[in-house]
């Protein structure tokens, strides 16, 4: 039976992936500051909204054990991080995004593998910092029938960017899932994002290639009046860009 949530499941799952991406660090030492107690309450009633009894319990068990002898900031999260992956189950597909945790560097994987896979005609990826995983983890998943345009600017990645891009166009693969490297202007990209068909966007928090590995990160779909100021911005970069 589908769980009743207090507030929109969308709604709610956005609002777990900001106070899981804003946890303080709850050190053994020290007081409990005045913010930290206020990102308190608000994860409390977070998880009170997803109406799980269990996790409510568990993170007022941990909250009450803050400064004590088992004291445990994950036991802090560990509750959230429950919440959220229920609440993801029941929001709405078309606009569902996903939240990946420190660490979890496949579920990042998965996630960019699951926008990138479906049959479209154009893929744009948008990423300052691309380097050679793009084409290795990447562009053999994409089903673009006009290509990947690529969209980066030159950095301590490109040499090696360069050359997997030079292998990708010289080998069969290349014809199968046709791509193309552009470099912008110097600090004039500063999205990362992958957007489809001109028309729906998606903003991912981290690189391509560290999403997940030491920081909380985060795949959302972009408003509709958002995407389209998105689209029109970085396709004009696009045809100024700089071909490799």
């Amino acid at each position: 039976m589908k769980p009743i949530f207090s507030i929109p499941a969308e709604q709610l799952r956005a609002l777990l992936e900001q106070v899981i991406s804003s946890a303080p660090e709850f050190p053994y030492e020290g007081s409990v500051s005045l913010e930290d107690e206020r990102w308190l309450a608000r994860a409390e009633t977070l998880i009170e909204a997803g109406n799980s009894i269990s996790d409510t319990v568990a993170f007022r068990l941990a909250r009450s054990n803050l400064k004590t002898y088992s004291h445990s900031r994950s036991g802090l999260i560990a509750p959230l991080l429950n919440t959220l992956e229920r609440v993801e189950l029941y929001s709405p597909a078309v606009g569902q995004g996903r939240f990946i945790p420190p660490g979890e560097t496949w579920k990042g994987y998965a996630a960019l593998v699951k926008i990138l896979q479906p049959a479209c005609g154009d893929l744009l990826i948008v990423d300052p910092y691309l380097d050679a995983s793009v084409f290795v983890d990447l562009l053999p998943h994409t089903n673009a029938s006009e290509g990947v345009r690529c969209l980066t600017t030159k950095g301590q990645y490109h040499g090696g960017l360069v050359a997997a891009y030079q292998k990708w166009q010289a080998d069969p693969i290349g014809t199968a899932h046709p791509a193309e490297l552009r470099f912008a202007a110097p600090k004039s990209l500063h999205d990362r994002m992958i957007i489809v068909d001109l028309k729906d966007v998606w903003l991912v928090s981290q690189s391509l290639k560290d999403i997940g590995v030491h920081s909380p990160a985060s795949l959302t779909r972009a408003e509709p009046e958002l995407s389209s100021l998105k689209c029109a911005h970085y396709d004009e970069l696009w045809q100024q860009a700089v071909v490799a």
